[in-house]
C-alpha cells in the first residue's frame, strides 16, 4: 500500500491475488484507478465523523472508540465485503459503489453465491449473509438501499442509539448460524 502511487505497475500490484484488502471474488477494472479500491472495508458506523468537526483539538472522549464499548459484539459488523466501482449493485436503491476503505450496508454487495456477502463481526466470527438480510431491498421502505433496522446485523456501537420507529425486524437466520458457531 505504501508504494501505491509510485508507478502504474505498483498500482496494479495492489490488486493482485492474495492481498489482505481484497475479496478474492472481486473483479477490479483493468486500468488502475486514481485511488485504491477496497473490496473489504471497515464498518464506517463505528467510526467517529471527523469531517463535520469545525473546532480544532482533540474531541471530548478522544479520537476513537474502543472495542469494549461495543454493546453486542456477536452481532456488530467490524469488516464487510464492500462494493467496488463498476460492480453490479445488490439493489437499485443503493448508491454507486465507491471502493472506499470504509463502508456500511449501502455499500454491501451480493458478489457471492445467492447474492450474499461476508461480514466479520466484532466477536471474531465471519458469516456469509444474504444481501436481503443486510440491505433493505423493499422499494416501499423509506430505508431502501440502506441497513435493515432493527436487523440481524448491528452497525453502531450501541444498537439503542437513534432507532427510528419505522425500522423493521430482520430475518432470524443469523441467530441460527450463531448457535452453530458458539
Amino acid at each position: 500500500m505504501v508504494y501505491y502511487a509510485q508507478t502504474p505497475s505498483s498500482q496494479q500490484d495492489f490488486y493482485s491475488a492474495g492481498k489482505i484488502f481484497h475479496c478474492p471474488r472481486a473483479r477490479f477494472a483493468a486500468v488502475a484507478a486514481t485511488y485504491p479500491n477496497f473490496s473489504l472495508a471497515i464498518n464506517s458506523k463505528l467510526m467517529r465523523d471527523f469531517e463535520d468537526r469545525t473546532e480544532p483539538g482533540t474531541p471530548i472522549g478522544g479520537w476513537g472508540r474502543k472495542l469494549c464499548h461495543i454493546k453486542v459484539p456477536e452481532r456488530t459488523a467490524l469488516f464487510l465485503d464492500s462494493g467496488i466501482p463498476g460492480e453490479e449493485r445488490l439493489c437499485p436503491f443503493q448508491p454507486a459503489y465507491d471502493g472506499q476503505p470504509k463502508a456500511s450496508a449501502g455499500q454491501f454487495p451480493g458478489r457471492h453465491r445467492g447474492a450474499s456477502g461476508n461480514i466479520l463481526f466484532v466477536a471474531g466470527h465471519v458469516l456469509t449473509m444474504p444481501g436481503n438480510e443486510v440491505v433493505e431491498v423493499d422499494p416501499a421502505s423509506v430505508h431502501r438501499g440502506r441497513a435493515i433496522y432493527p436487523g440481524e446485523v448491528i452497525w453502531r456501537h450501541d444498537p439503542a442509539l437513534k432507532l427510528p420507529a419505522t425500522w423493521r425486524i430482520g430475518s432470524p437466520s443469523i441467530r441460527t448460524q450463531l448457535q452453530t458457531v458458539h
